[in-house]
């Protein structure tokens, strides 16, 4: 489900700590993020994936790409709520289940929540 959220923040003495879209909690932890390189309407897309400590890169048809921009170039990045998160009783983790995303259009710069 992706939803249209207000960005939302806690202020910490000058310091803004992002909250979490669906709980509003401060524990959000970072996880795999992923590039996308596109030039306007081009038919490839570059994606850069860095997870688990390891860089992946791959060209692929714009149409197939998960890239948050229909256009041009995006950025997301997964995290995991401590207030929130599913837990995943065999790895006894919680999954990053929620993805932030930043997409160009049109010379502005989107940002959304992806869950």
């Amino acid at each position: 489900m992706t939803e249209n959220h207000k960005i939302g923040f806690t202020d910490h003495g000058g310091t803004s700590i992002l909250q979490c879209p669906r709980c509003g909690s401060d524990y959000l932890h970072q996880g795999d993020a992923t590039f996308y390189e596109r030039d306007e309407d081009a038919p490839q897309t570059v994606e850069i994936s860095v997870k688990n400590r390891a860089v992946d890169i791959a060209i692929v048809a714009s149409e197939d790409s998960a890239n948050p921009s229909g256009r041009r170039h995006g950025f997301t990045m997964r995290f995991h709520c401590e207030g929130c998160s599913s837990y995943n009783e065999e790895t006894g983790e919680r999954e990053y289940d929620i993805e932030f995303q930043i997409a160009q259009h049109k010379g502005s710069t989107l940002v959304n929540w992806s869950y």
